[in-house]
């Protein structure tokens, strides 16, 4: 099946269509990665040298628009980042959404009786003007940051994107980690729309998107793999209070079955600007995922099509159109019990990265952990200081 490229200029309020790439595209390779949703497009654009320095010249930052033979949604969106001239033309690297979230500063001082799903409606409103309006799909955390006054985010403030992220890693009143992503909005005829902002509780209930076998994987494929290089039985959170301004420390947070059945593992994190329930909160969240062995490989599907929930075959591209998912791998021990739809981390997992090689015609995952072999919550850390 074919995926059809266009491009648009860079306008998402009028975009205005441009050009169809698709005859002189190469194959594509996209990547989909939590937190974000896509974060890059690759290919290789034939021309012969005059055409390919007019788009070498013309065409940074425009947007570009993949579909496949539906034409409903598109399979991937992003700007023209870098352009290079190559021997066959011009090879071509786009961003998705995810990095429009790092335009602009937030230094909004937000009252801190607000949930963080009410701040990060309100940081999207005002910072990231190529999302969308709709924002049904932020789900509601009903987690306030419940102190006095206002939060001034940093003495410069801090990109919506990382104000995100921070808000994620304290929102787990639950014990189950937020995420975040931007999915495609539906066309309106040969129009994109601006995409749309999903943020939304992980489950823990057995529910799968995709479903596959270790055929699909190949006879030499690796499936999954159990692992405890991340395991810790012990945490604290290191933080600074938000209301106070002052350094503080959490209790520490243990899980003695755990140390029993392997043994002690202390780890410290630094939460940066945090309230002391959000820093407790992310305290028992990383212990909850990381005393226990996680799903750590990243592995390549190489059959044709991909299966859903239901048993329909979808196009390998699809779980990246879609938004992501839990995917499921039904035989991964021969049992009967594989067959309900219990919860099992040892054989379902939330897809943290896909990677579509249209070369190759291959789809490249990770379940709960992502692919440089960093928990999600864990790859957090660099702006949590924040």
């Amino acid at each position: 099946m074919t995926l059809y490229t266009y491009l648009y200029n860079n306008d998402v309020n009028s975009p205005t269509y441009e050009k169809d790439l698709t005859r002189d595209v190469g194959p594509l390779r996209i990547l989909w990665e939590i937190p974000g949703g896509v974060q890059a497009i690759e290919f290789e654009y034939g021309a012969n040298a005059q055409n390919a320095y007019d788009f070498y010249s013309d065409n940074i930052g425009k947007r570009i628009i993949v579909l496949d033979k539906f034409l409903d949604r598109p399979v991937a969106e992003g700007w023209i980042y870098g352009i290079t001239i190559s021997p066959a033309g011009c090879r071509i690297l786009c961003r998705g959404p995810w990095f429009r979230h790092f335009d602009e500063i937030d230094d909004t001082a937000y009252s801190l009786n607000q949930t963080s799903s009410a701040i990060i409606k309100s940081s999207l409103t005002n910072h990231v003007p190529v999302i969308s309006s709709d924002q049904s799909h932020i789900q509601e955390t009903s987690f306030t940051l419940q102190a006095d006054g206002t939060w001034h985010l940093s003495d410069y403030g801090l990109y919506p994107g990382d104000l995100i992220v921070k808000l994620a890693a304290m929102s787990n009143s639950d014990l189950n980690q937020w995420n975040y992503w931007v999915q495609s909005d539906m066309m309106d005829g040969v129009m994109p729309q601006k995409p749309l902002a999903y943020f939304e509780e992980q489950v823990n209930d057995g529910t799968f998107h995709w479903q596959i076998t270790k055929a699909d994987i190949g006879g030499n494929g690796i499936t999954m793999e159990r692992s405890i290089e991340d395991f810790a039985s012990a945490v604290l959170v290191l933080y600074r209070d938000i209301a106070g301004n002052e350094q503080s420390l959490t209790t520490w947070a243990t899980n003695t079955d755990a140390a029993n059945t392997f043994w002690t593992r202390e780890i410290i994190l630094s939460g940066g600007q945090m309230v002391p329930d959000g820093a407790e909160q992310y305290r028992d969240l990383t212990l909850d995922k990381l005393s226990s062995p996680t799903l750590r490989r990243a592995f390549v599907i190489s059959s044709r099509r991909i299966m859903d929930n239901n048993g329909a075959l979808w196009p390998l591209w699809y779980p990246i159109k879609n938004g992501g998912g839990y995917l499921r791998v039904n035989d991964l021990y021969p049992s009967a019990e594989l067959l309900d739809l219990s919860l099992d981390s040892k054989r379902i997992g939330q897809i943290m990265t896909a990677e579509y090689d249209g070369a190759n015609h291959t789809l490249r995952v990770s379940l709960d952990m992502t692919d440089d072999r960093a928990d999600a919550l864990m790859a957090q850390m660099g702006v949590l200081n924040a």
